[in-house]
C-alpha cells in the first residue's frame, strides 16, 4: 500500500498484532524525490498467558508464596501484573495487588482455607490472564491443654479438657 501525505505524522491502521512490517519513506517536492528510508517495525501483541505455580514446600499458616512466568512479553514490556486471590473460584470477591516482580507473598489468608488465585499480564496493546490456580493453606493443630492423670492400680487415664 502507498500513500501522499505533506507533513506531519501519519497513522498506520489496520495493522495486526504481532506481525513484521516494512515501512518506506521519502521525500518529494517539485524537482524530484530523496532516496527512501527503509525501516521494519513489527506490531505488539498482547503477552502471553502467565503459567502461576505454587510450590506445596512454601505452604503456610497465613500467608502464601506464588510464582509465575511468560514466554513472550508480546515484543512490548510488561507494565504490571496483576495478582487476583480469592476463597471464591468464580472471584466475586477478590483480594488484588499490583507488581512488576514474578512472585508475589499473599498475606493475611485463613489457615486452612482453600483459595484460588490468578495472574492478569497487561502491555501497551491488552491483557492475557492465567488459568485458575488453587492451594489450601495449613492448619496445625494447636497444643493440648495440660492432661490430668488419674493413677489406678490397674490403669492409668489421662483426661484432656
Amino acid at each position: 500500500d502507498s500513500l501522499t501525505q505533506q507533513g506531519g505524522s501519519y497513522p498506520l491502521t489496520g495493522l495486526e498484532s504481532g506481525v513484521q512490517y516494512c515501512i518506506e519513506i521519502k521525500a518529494k517536492n517539485n524537482i524530484g524525490s530523496t532516496e527512501p528510508y527503509v525501516f521494519t517495525k513489527a506490531t505488539f501483541a498482547v503477552p502471553d498467558r502467565p503459567n502461576v505455580t505454587v510450590a506445596p514446600v512454601s505452604l503456610y499458616e497465613t500467608k502464601q508464596t506464588i510464582h509465575w512466568s511468560g514466554s513472550s512479553t508480546g515484543g512490548t514490556e510488561i507494565l504490571n501484573y496483576t495478582v487476583s486471590w480469592s476463597k471464591d473460584p468464580a472471584f466475586t470477591s477478590e483480594d488484588m495487588a499490583e507488581t512488576l516482580s514474578m512472585t508475589l507473598n499473599l498475606p493475611g489468608l485463613t489457615k486452612g482455607t482453600m483459595y484460588y488465585t490468578r495472574v492478569n499480564a497487561t502491555n501497551c496493546v491488552g491483557s492475557n490472564i492465567s488459568t485458575v490456580e488453587s492451594f489450601l493453606t495449613r492448619c496445625y493443630p494447636g497444643q493440648p491443654a495440660q492432661p490430668s492423670v488419674i493413677l489406678s492400680d490397674q490403669s492409668t487415664k489421662l483426661m484432656f479438657k
